[in-house]
């Protein structure tokens, strides 16, 4: 049987993908999120490759879409990392992964 803690999480995972539907540009290379249902607090971690003056917006729609699809139920806050290989070096890479981008090799000849 599925406890409620992870039920609620699956939910605020599921209502997460579907504010991400088409609002994810390039430079996102991962997306994660933390739940605590004691608190019905929701922390949302982005790991972009660099930053883009319109990504204060981005999140801040993501946040609002999220709010809407859980009827208000939740608390969001978002936080951001920035740096070339999210994959080894990103802090919030153990948290529950909702988004990952394929990962881009230089393929170049040196």
């Amino acid at each position: 049987m599925i406890s409620n803690e992870l039920a609620w999480q699956n939910d605020v995972v599921l209502a997460l993908v579907q504010a991400l539907i088409g609002a994810i540009p390039p430079h996102v290379d991962a997306i994660s999120i933390k739940t605590n249902l004691a608190d019905r607090s929701v922390d949302i971690f982005f790991a972009l490759r660099n930053e883009s003056p319109d990504d204060a917006d981005l999140i801040e729609e993501i946040e609002t879409d999220l709010e809407a699809l859980t009827d208000g139920q939740v608390l969001v806050s978002s936080h951001v990392w920035v740096g070339d290989d999210w994959i080894d070096s990103w802090p919030s890479r153990q948290c529950r992964l909702v988004y990952a981008a394929k990962r881009q090799y230089n393929t170049e000849p040196e």
